[in-house]
């Protein structure tokens, strides 16, 4: 039940930010899908998550489709508890900053979010005694 809040909360704040700064939000074409803004050339971001299970991945993947700018994501490698994405967005790496920081909060997850330059790694912390709803 708390996943499904989260999300909802997300898609409301996601349009909240997209209402307050409509240049960064991509025009929907007919078929629903973005098409990319004329004022912005996408910057490439390598994403690396450390410590998380697929459930989370599979979270991540929801959040990062509905960030502000969104253009495209791929798998470049993953194992058993390591994910890395290559991602596509119209997005300043400070925001990306923030929405992969409140996604986190959205997810009731605990990570430390590193960055250097287009790349960010987020490595799960533990919280003993505390488990995800």
């Amino acid at each position: 039940r708390s996943r499904i809040i989260g999300r909802e909360v997300a898609v409301a704040l996601t349009a909240k930010l997209d209402q307050i700064y409509p240049a960064s939000a991509p025009a929907v074409t007919d078929s629903g899908i973005a098409a990319p803004a004329a004022d912005c050339l996408p910057s490439a971001y390598d994403l690396t998550f450390d410590g998380f299970d697929d459930r989370d991945i599979m979270d991540f993947e929801e959040y990062l489709t509905v960030f502000a700018g969104y253009r495209e994501h791929r798998p470049v490698s993953a194992g058993v508890k390591h994910h890395r994405y290559w991602y596509r967005a119209c997005i300043t790496p400070a925001r990306l900053k923030r929405n992969l920081t409140r996604m986190l909060e959205h997810l009731s997850l605990k990570a430390l979010v590193r960055q250097s330059g287009q790349a960010f790694e987020l490595r799960k912390l533990s919280v003993r005694g505390q488990a995800r709803n």
